[in-house]
């Protein structure tokens, strides 16, 4: 699969369908050494989510996306 000039790679189809991406999904790439997985935003949040819960009331997984959101927002505006 070929980058363009931009970097700009095409997901196949196939790849697609199976991890259920659609058109305005946004994705994340998670890189461990030279390997790359891709998973939807969602897909990470559902897998995500209760993990840090603790008996207080407190869900520090919503706090913890929140926080990752705020990142990405200011990091591509």
């Amino acid at each position: 699969m070929p980058i363009n000039d931009n970097g700009r790679v095409v997901i196949p189809k196939e790849v697609r369908e199976i991890i259920g991406v659609q058109p305005g999904d946004e994705i994340i790439f998670q890189v461990s050494g030279e390997t790359v997985q891709i998973t939807t935003r969602a897909a990470l949040a559902k897998r995500m989510r209760g993990v840090f819960k603790t008996g207080e009331g407190r869900d520090h997984t919503s706090e913890f996306l929140e926080q990752r959101r705020a990142e990405a927002a200011d990091k591509w505006s």
